[in-house]
C-alpha cells in the first residue's frame, strides 16, 4: 500500500537568504511543547540572560533552535561508574568515588 502524499500536504521549502531557525514560540507556549520549562523559569532565564530570545513588541519568543541549544549548553554528561575500581588488586570499592576513605571512621575507633 504504497501512500502518496497530496499536493497541499507538501512543506514549502526555506526561503532564500532567511535563516532556518525553526518557528517561535511566544513564553506560554514553550512549556506546552517543552515541559521542563515553566513561565517562571523562562522569565527568569530572560531577565539573567542565560537563554537566547527576541523581542515581538511587547511579546518574549523563542526560536525552537534556541531553546534546544540552551539544553545542549546545560547538558550534564554520566559517569561511567561512581564506584572506584583498584586498578592494583581488581577489587571493587563500596565507596562511591567522590568519598575517600580518608573521611569514613574505621571500624576499630567504633
Amino acid at each position: 500500500m504504497n501512500k502518496q502524499l497530496k499536493t497541499n500536504e507538501l512543506v514549502a521549502p526555506p526561503k532564500k537568504g532567511s535563516q532556518n531557525r525553526g518557528r517561535y514560540l511566544t513564553i506560554q507556549q514553550v512549556p506546552v511543547e517543552y515541559p521542563i520549562f515553566s513561565v517562571r523559569l523562562l522569565r527568569r532565564l530572560v531577565y539573567e540572560r542565560r537563554i537566547s530570545f527576541s523581542r515581538a513588541g511587547r511579546y518574549i519568543v523563542f526560536s525552537e533552535t534556541d531553546i534546544e541549544s540552551y539544553l545542549e549548553k546545560n547538558r550534564v554528561e554520566s559517569v561511567s561508574s561512581p564506584w572506584e575500581i583498584n586498578s592494583l588488586s581488581g577489587k571493587v570499592s563500596l565507596l562511591p568515588s567522590f568519598v575517600s576513605s580518608s573521611q569514613t571512621r574505621s571500624k576499630s575507633s567504633l
